[in-house]
């Protein structure tokens, strides 16, 4: 009797085209990611020793808690190695100070008219969700959803995000960092998530 082993990619091998990372917590001293550049640079190390060839800087932007803006972010953005860190945008909490934002033209988003945005972790948005969203599409945005399985409290009523029943065809997305995709596993709600034609980024 013998063993047939069974061969497992590692991300580098998986990636050998390259992979740009659009989530992660970089840029130093602003939010709950690195502290100091040269905690951002060994973060830049582990990255690249996974495979990931380049990277868009997301540091939070979360009302009263990382009260970052367009400024603070660039400021932080300037500090570190950009022949890594190729530009910066931001996670944005989906909150009523989103449309503000957007309204003042200070968004700054990954590319073009994508945004990066998340909910509150632990309940559900009180009101005013969906019209934050739609005033969002409307203004041209693509709006990308960070770990998406975080949000128990809409496993039940993930038909609000049908795109037959609500006008919001391309939300949500899914988005995870390096170290989330060691840590997740495929569930029901990512698969109908990703099954209802709304998923452009899944990882």
């Amino acid at each position: 009797m013998f063993w047939i082993s069974k061969k497992t990619a590692t991300y580098s091998e998986a990636w050998k085209n390259g992979f740009v990372d659009i989530h992660n917590h970089l840029l130093p001293g602003i939010d709950d990611g690195a502290k100091s550049v040269a905690q951002t640079e060994a973060m830049i190390l582990g990255m690249q020793e996974l495979g990931i060839t380049e990277a868009v800087a997301t540091p939070h932007t979360y009302p009263g808690l990382w009260q970052n803006t367009k400024q603070t972010i660039q400021t932080a953005y300037a500090s570190v190695p950009k022949s890594f860190i190729t530009s910066c945008s931001s996670e944005y909490l989906v909150d009523t100070s989103l449309v503000e934002l957007a309204e003042k033209d200070t968004l700054l988003p990954l590319k073009g008219d994508c945004v990066l945005i998340e909910f509150a972790m632990m309940s559900a948005p009180v009101s005013g969700l969906m019209e934050t969203l739609f005033t969002l599409k409307l203004k041209g945005y693509r709006l990308i959803l960070a770990h998406p399985e975080r949000y128990l409290y809409w496993e039940k009523n993930l038909k609000m995000f049908n795109p037959t029943s609500h006008a919001l065809s391309k939300i949500p997305k899914t988005i995870l960092t390096s170290d989330e995709l060691e840590r997740s596993q495929t569930n029901d709600d990512e698969c109908y998530i990703c099954d209802d034609g709304g998923c452009e980024y899944t990882f």
